[in-house]
């Protein structure tokens, strides 16, 4: 998704979500080396796998997201804590993305079954509320019955599926309306995007 990245710095508003999440735990911005076998969007048995082999534990706690200006967001995540107690990201990260913001949360364990992210406006947009809304309603329903306790990809049939292509067409229009409600930075900014590229060479291209 356009827009959402790994914050470039660990602002008030990023802070104030950590709080919410974890009262005495500070962020902290790790680099994305993938192991040979981890899965992609799978870290928890990934991790767990790793830390057998070589020793450290699995450390929960959340990864962070940002589309500035827009939305905050909490992804529920596990990196490797070697036997010297530093902490490693080793399952891939989306494309393009080489480093997380990572809040440890030493409150939180797996137990199979996938957590809903947590999510704060950054501006008082009926558009972002209705993304919000999807989002969860989406979770919901890929989480209902015994898919909480499925991985990997689902498939939907009959009324489930006529239910997801209604989510979905509603997180698209809501994405499409917050675009719309953005002004367009100037050239030689950097693109909100996260890029690091001025906008001019990177979405205003």
């Amino acid at each position: 998704m356009i827009g959402v990245t790994t914050p470039r710095e660990v602002s008030k508003e990023i802070l104030v979500l950590c709080r919410e999440l974890v009262s005495k735990s500070q962020p902290r911005f790790l680099e994305v080396r993938p192991t040979s076998n981890t899965d992609p969007g799978d870290c928890f048995p990934a991790v767990a796998r790793h830390a057998e082999a070589h020793g450290g534990s699995v450390c929960y706690g959340w990864r962070i997201w940002e589309w500035p200006g827009v939305f905050v967001e909490a992804e529920f995540h596990a990196v490797w804590r070697d036997p010297e107690g530093k902490l490693h990201d080793i399952t891939h990260a989306p494309e393009g993305i080489s480093r997380i913001l990572f809040l440890p949360d030493p409150a939180k364990i797996y137990e199979g079954r996938q957590v809903n992210n947590v999510r704060r406006a950054l501006s008082d947009n009926s558009a972002i509320t209705e993304f919000f809304q999807a989002c969860d309603a989406g979770f919901e329903l890929m989480n209902r019955g015994s898919r909480a306790d499925k991985h990997g990809k689902i498939a939907l049939s009959g009324a489930d599926a006529g239910e997801w292509q209604v989510i979905e067409r509603r997180k698209a229009e809501a994405y499409a309306e917050i675009l719309r409600s953005l002004s367009p930075p100037g050239r030689n900014n950097p693109c909100p995007c996260g890029s690091g590229k001025k906008y001019k060479r990177c979405h205003g291209a």
